[in-house]
């Protein structure tokens, strides 16, 4: 491999800024976890490809602990990189940050990491067994 093939991190760094409305809250007025899972793996998903010049999709996510409920009007920053890459998949950090917009207080919300297949190997993954599917992403 030449000096020129390898990648940096920060080339597949990618920041998305939301601000949360009520349809996006649950009945405490804090954005739904699962909103905020979708917009990772969005992000997340922009990273990989940035990276990799290739379609993956996510395998699996580490656990994610929601620190700080994200109430509405308040907005919710999603940071995403490549962490590691291997032969067949790479990880993905992302950090979210979330933000009260009248006071400018920012705090730090959830932490992931999630791992995706390169879309070489997926396309016969459907007809293996879940046992098998996992050592070929790992």
């Amino acid at each position: 491999m030449k000096n020129n093939d390898y990648k940096k991190v920060s080339e597949s760094r990618v920041i998305q800024t939301h601000l949360i409305l009520v349809g996006d809250t649950n009945r405490h007025n804090t954005l739904y976890g699962g909103n905020l899972m979708r917009m990772m793996d969005n992000v997340s998903a922009i990273s990989f490809t940035r990276h990799t010049r290739s379609l993956g999709i996510t395998a699996s996510m580490d656990v994610l602990n929601f620190i700080k409920p994200l109430p509405v009007s308040h907005s919710v920053c999603i940071e995403t990189m490549i962490s590691g890459v291997g032969k067949k998949s790479a990880e993905v950090f992302a950090k979210v940050i979330g933000e009260n917009l009248t006071t400018g207080e920012r705090y730090l919300d959830a932490m992931a990491f999630s791992l995706s297949p390169l879309w070489k190997r997926i396309l016969n993954l459907s007809q293996l067994s879940r046992q098998k599917r996992m050592k070929i992403v790992m």
